[in-house]
């Protein structure tokens, strides 16, 4: 019950977090809309800033590049080299993430492969067992069909013996009598 509670807080907390992100991005946008009419670089810049960062803070990436883009760009056309290494950074960044989102679905893609062999594999498997378990039967049968026919042969070869046996008692206790 405590870890739901805390899981509840911990969501309301990051939808609340999400919606007060969404309206500081709204109240950004609308400053921007007012210094780029009063023609204010430098806190146009700063709007800019803040902009990134909340986009940033919201997953948004492409506008976050975006808007750090515009930023720089201002930045640097008051305040100069230093910002560019920033811009290369977010650039960097970015690639990274595209970089590092491809190779994840690389991988994904290997390990799918991967159950789909093994999965193969066990199929595989399990129908020669299936084939050596059937011939294994078959001969099992074939064997025990064999028996009894030998045993059939050798009940009529003792049943022939005993009869000639009889007949020949039969024989000699004639020639006898």
């Amino acid at each position: 019950i405590a870890q739901s509670d805390s899981l509840k807080r911990e969501v309301r907390w990051t939808i609340s977090s999400n919606t007060i992100l969404r309206q500081a991005k709204n109240y950004l946008m609308e400053a921007k809309d007012v210094f780029e009419k009063i023609n204010d670089p430098r806190n146009k810049m700063i709007v800019y800033q803040n902009l990134a960062q909340v986009e940033e803070l919201l997953e948004n990436y492409e506008p976050d590049y975006k808007h750090a883009k515009q930023y720089y760009h201002l930045n640097d056309s008051i305040f100069s080299q230093e910002n560019k290494n920033r811009l290369a950074a977010i650039e960097k960044k970015n690639e990274i993430d595209k970089l590092t989102q491809e190779n994840e679905r690389k991988e994904e893609k290997l390990q799918l492969n991967r159950k789909i062999y093994v999965s193969i594999g066990i199929l595989f498997l399990f129908l020669l067992i299936m084939i050596y378990l059937y011939y294994r039967n078959k001969k099992y049968k074939e064997a025990a069909w064999l028996q009894h026919i030998q045993q059939q042969k050798d009940k009529e070869t003792a049943l022939a013996l005993l009869q000639g046996q009889e007949l020949e008692r039969q024989r000699i206790s004639r020639d006898l009598h």
